[in-house]
This record gives C-alpha cells, structure tokens and sequence, in this order.
C-alpha cells in the first residue's frame, strides 16, 4: 500500500478564499468524530480565529507555490509534506488514549513509508516495542512505537488517511 500526501489547498479551510502565491498558511491534522482525521489549510494570519480542536495530530507551515510549479515539484513536496507530518507527530504529546493512538498508528505507518523512499534509515531491530530511526539528511533520531498492525486496521487508517493523502 503506497499513499502520497496530498497537496496544500488552493482556499482557506477557515474563510474560503483563495490563496496567493507566497503567502505562509498552516497546515492542521486534527481528529473529529464526523469526518475522523480531517486536513485543515489556514493563512497564517487566521491562525488565532481557528477553532483548534483538542486533538490536533500534528501542525506545520508551508508558503504557497504557482501551481504550474507544484505539478513539477509535486513528487517533491509529496515527500516533503511526509515528513513534516512525520516530525510534527513527535512535537504533539497531549491528547487521549485514542489521541495517542492514532497518533502511534500514524508515526508507524509514515515512518515505514519513509523508509521505503529513503528518507529515513532505521537503526537496529525493535526493542521494547520501539523502532530508533535516522533522518538521512538532518541526522535527528526518533523512535517510532511499532505494534503488528492487522489488515483490519490498516484498512481503517487508509480510511482515515484519506483527509490528507491521496
């Protein structure tokens, strides 16, 4: 199973309007009980007047980029929006134990991606449920909680990831 991250949104999720070229927004993965793991892309300047919800996964920043030069750097920023999920699960702690887990589920699943396309190198064999990895180019390690994930599960985070990749 492959996923790609989808792309930052063209529109505001919070005022609906269109996002210029070069303009900073923020990007939220948030958990909701209607729609479950929900994408929300924000101008930086509407950061305070978005309703945070409570169990925010993750949170970073991108600038906007010309749509004619996204299709040519989208295999790129596929990538690059990987990790920056990826490392921006390691910075949210709070949440409940549903929270958590998803949280767990999510650093598992993308960092077995990475791994895949390179991006990260792993270090060792699991130790107490945990994996260490190393990000190639920065050199920052992380351990990543490995749990034997069932097809049933699986499918259901592909569900839920659906938000956010494509």
């Amino acid at each position: 199973m492959d996923w790609q991250i989808k792309p930052l949104a063209h529109t505001s999720a919070l005022s609906g309007e269109p996002l210029a070229v070069g303009e900073r927004v923020e990007c939220f993965i948030f958990l909701t009980e209607e729609n479950g793991l929900t994408r929300a892309d924000i101008r930086a300047s509407e950061t305070e007047r978005f309703p945070r919800p409570e169990s925010v996964l993750g949170r970073w920043q991108r600038v906007v980029k010309d749509r004619g030069e996204e299709e040519r750097e989208a295999r790129e920023q596929s990538l690059a929006t990987a990790e920056d999920i990826f490392f921006s699960l390691f910075e949210q702690e709070d949440g409940d134990a549903d929270t958590v887990s998803e949280r767990e589920a999510l650093k598992q699943v993308l960092a077995l991606m990475l791994e895949r396309k390179r991006i990260l190198r792993s270090q060792g064999r699991v130790e107490d449920g945990m994996q260490a990895y190393l990000h190639v180019r920065s050199k920052r390690e992380v351990s990543v909680p490995m749990h034997e994930l069932e097809p049933q599960q699986l499918l259901g985070l592909e569900e839920k990831l659906s938000a956010i990749v494509i």
